[in-house]
């Protein structure tokens, strides 16, 4: 995904885009950031560019992977305005996804409300948030000017666990790489 922000404010979000153009746009961002229709059109063409330059040099010819009728988990270290989450959310809807996982350290309050409707869409959905606060809270967290909560390796194996467990995933102990374990579910 891509974040767009508004000119001249590397800070403040107005929309996110995602791969096949879906697109999430904070209408009373861009109001508030003064951009009209044609100046947002120029930033989202760019964006675009941009992400298409970079999936090539990434994944050169791969696909997007089949997302249709799977589980799909989304993973953010901090969710504080929720467009690049929420343009991911919007990705999985489009490509069929049966549930889709939201899981953050830190998530700000009016974005967690944002994700829960983008969410309802899917028959099972859940949304992890280790630490809900304001957006300006979460935004001094996100920058490096408050300390982050930090999980040890056996935090984040046990929510994973518990995360497999829930959507009847056959059991992982570690010690293997077998891609063809999580392709069946």
């Amino acid at each position: 995904t891509g974040k767009i922000v508004a000119p001249g404010r590397d800070d403040f979000a107005i929309a996110a885009i995602a791969e096949g153009e879906v697109h999430v746009i904070d209408e009373r961002a861009v109001a508030t950031a003064g951009l009209a229709a044609a100046e947002l059109n120029r930033l989202v063409a760019r964006e675009l560019e941009r992400q298409a330059q970079a999936l090539a040099r990434m994944r050169g010819e791969w696909a997007l992977p089949t997302l249709a009728g799977r589980t799909v988990v989304l993973v953010d270290d901090a969710i504080v305005s929720g467009l690049t989450m929420r343009v991911a959310i919007a990705t999985a809807r489009v490509h069929g996804a049966h549930r889709v996982v939201v899981a953050a350290a830190i998530c700000a309050n009016e974005a967690v409300d944002l994700l829960e409707v983008d969410l309802l869409p899917f028959d099972h959905h859940d949304l992890c948030c280790l630490q809900r606060m304001p957006a300006t809270r979460a935004a001094l967290v996100h920058e490096g000017l408050e300390p982050v909560p930090a999980l040890d390796d056996e935090q984040v194996h046990e929510l994973i666990v518990h995360e497999l467990e829930d959507v009847g995933a056959p059991p992982f102990d570690g010690s293997r790489r077998d891609r063809s374990r999580t392709e069946r579910w």
